[in-house]
């Protein structure tokens, strides 16, 4: 799961949204400097990304993608599981996109002064670029997709990215509305573990 789905599954509790937000901004040492609110997150973002890579539907989605992009292949369908979010929005979240992103991006905003001078600077430049719009279509894709393929070391075949949507559009679109409900359910418990 990408920045938007982190976003939905925090369930509205900001600090959670935050530290699910700054997970993969950060080192390990760097996250165990924040409060205990803001840890919940970290700890929510984590369990996301080990239930998602070892779904099934995940792992099947992800052969459709790996005969292109290999060992990338993962780092793409993140980027496209958004893709999907979005296009399947008002089955999963009753409050509009637009409104949703705003308000995520007020409250990582109201959020910052918890971080380090270069987190806020990165984390500002993120919102002021509209990262959580980065998957909404397939222009968007691609400009994500070139970015990535600019900061890799390595070819991941990122530039073909879109076709590989494309191509398989339907069958990845049906994969995510299997997934994403059960992904949803779990998250509900954990935040449910997390509070109590």
């Amino acid at each position: 799961m990408n920045f938007l789905a982190h976003s939905l599954l925090s369930e509205n509790h900001s600090d959670i949204l935050y530290g699910n937000i700054i997970t993969d901004l950060c080192s390990k040492k760097e996250l165990d400097l924040y409060h205990e609110s803001i840890q919940k997150g970290v700890i929510l973002h984590r369990k996301i990304d080990e239930y998602t890579d070892n779904h099934k539907i995940h792992r099947e989605a992800l052969k459709l993608l790996y005969p292109v992009h290999k060992k990338y292949s993962p780092v793409i369908l993140d980027i496209l599981w958004d893709y999907f979010l979005t296009k399947n929005w008002n089955e999963f979240s009753r409050c509009d996109l637009s409104d949703f992103i705003e308000n995520t991006y007020r409250a990582l905003n109201n959020n910052l002064k918890h971080s380090p001078e270069s987190l806020k600077l990165r984390l500002s430049k993120m919102i002021s670029s509209d990262f959580l719009n980065s998957c909404t279509n397939k222009n968007n894709l691609q400009k994500t997709f070139a970015y990535l393929k600019r900061r890799s070391k390595f070819d991941g075949n990122f530039i073909n990215a879109v076709d590989t949507l494309s191509q398989n559009e339907n069958a990845l679109n049906e994969l995510f509305i299997n997934f994403f409900p059960e992904l949803d359910q779990f998250c509900k418990k954990q935040i449910a573990g997390l509070l109590a």
